[in-house]
């Protein structure tokens, strides 16, 4: 059974690291930063370090997304 990246997204253990959630993407770790900038990807700041909460991530994905 193959995971669709929504589902591979949600069980994911643990807060994702821009670098994860940018290899699953498909898309560099300086374009995930620049989302979280302008604040169009939900994050968690901790210090200098940005985090992404597993099921949030997945949500707005999903909420991003339409119909084929």
């Amino acid at each position: 059974m193959t995971l669709s990246l929504v589902d591979e997204i949600k069980a994911t253990k643990g807060a994702l690291t821009a670098p994860k959630l940018a290899k699953l993407l498909c898309m560099s770790p300086r374009a995930v930063y620049d989302h979280v900038q302008r604040g169009t990807l939900p994050a968690i700041r901790i210090g200098t370090s940005v985090r992404f909460d597993p099921r949030t991530t997945a949500e707005w994905l999903e909420a991003r997304c339409t119909a084929a």
